[in-house]
């Protein structure tokens, strides 16, 4: 009889060897495997929420989620990651839009950190002072824009200006601009206008003739306006949101200059206000 650590070791062996003979003859091989497992569904996109179009009908603004965001009595903007400019359409910038566009009063909607008023056809965002002395090229740019060159700057995404166009079905016409800020306790407003000096061309070259809204363009599958960071320009720029028919047709990058005489302080922040009157 054999001693007991070695019938031990032999049983071990036998069980070792009993398995390696169910692998090789009966077990599933490995390149075997795929046909006996069913094809499991693509899963890559079942996290993709698709939100219903945005209604642009001329009869009604379309109704946003609800639930403003308020701290301290002032609104704040429940946001999610702003779209990079590669947006290939208006329908894809107002589909991310939507998810926060939100409803603050019967007459008032929140595009992101634009205001928005329905009876009053306006569009309000904020800005500051970007140049005082050298020649403008532009009015207003966004802050990723070319601010060298510009009388006022935006934090304000482009892409919510636009929307915000769009739901008053503005593009193509020809808005008021105005700034205001405030004053000694009270407000100024004036006509964009009129915060920009003109020399050596006719000065009232700017107020006699309108801004048109002409929404900037997609292309290679991004948005100009988003991708330059230009809203309102001096100079002719298809990328920008504004353009001024005039002014852009004089060919001129040393005509414009801020009118520092009625600009606010440094570091006071002013409201830019878009008034859509209806006129073309």
């Amino acid at each position: 009889m054999l001693p007991l650590p070695r019938r031990l070791l032999v049983t071990l062996v036998l069980v070792v060897l009993g398995c390696l003979g169910w692998w090789w003859g009966g077990g599933v091989h490995t390149e075997d495997a795929g046909s006996s497992i069913e094809a499991r569904p693509d899963m890559s996109k079942a996290n993709e929420v698709l939100a219903p179009p945005v209604s642009l009908s001329s009869d009604r603004l379309p109704t946003p989620d609800q639930g403003v965001v308020q701290s301290g009595g002032k609104f704040q903007a429940n946001r999610g990651k702003p779209p990079s400019s590669e947006i290939p359409s208006a329908e894809a910038m107002k589909e991310v839009a939507r998810s926060y566009i939100k409803e603050v009063g019967p007459n008032e909607l929140r595009v992101g950190e634009v205001r928005l008023l329905k009876r009053e056809r306006t569009i309000t965002f904020t800005a500051t002072v970007a140049v005082r002395t050298q020649p403008l090229e532009y009015a207003l740019v966004h802050e990723t824009g070319k601010a060298h060159e510009a009388l006022l700057v935006t934090k304000v995404p482009v892409q919510d200006v636009h929307v915000a166009v769009l739901l008053l079905e503005a593009s193509g016409r020809a808005p008021m601009i105005e700034v205001s800020w405030r004053k000694h306790g009270g407000e100024a407003r004036m006509p964009l206008s009129d915060l920009i000096r003109v020399q050596q061309v006719a000065p009232d070259v700017l107020k006699a003739n309108p801004w048109t809204y002409n929404g900037s363009e997609f292309s290679h599958g991004s948005f100009a306006a988003m991708r330059e960071g230009s809203l309102v320009a001096l100079v002719n720029d298809p990328a920008a949101l504004v353009n001024h028919r005039t002014a852009a047709s004089l060919m001129r990058d040393d005509v414009f200059f801020a009118n520092s005489d009625k600009l606010p302080p440094d570091g006071v922040p002013v409201s830019v206000i878009f008034v859509f009157t209806g006129n073309k």
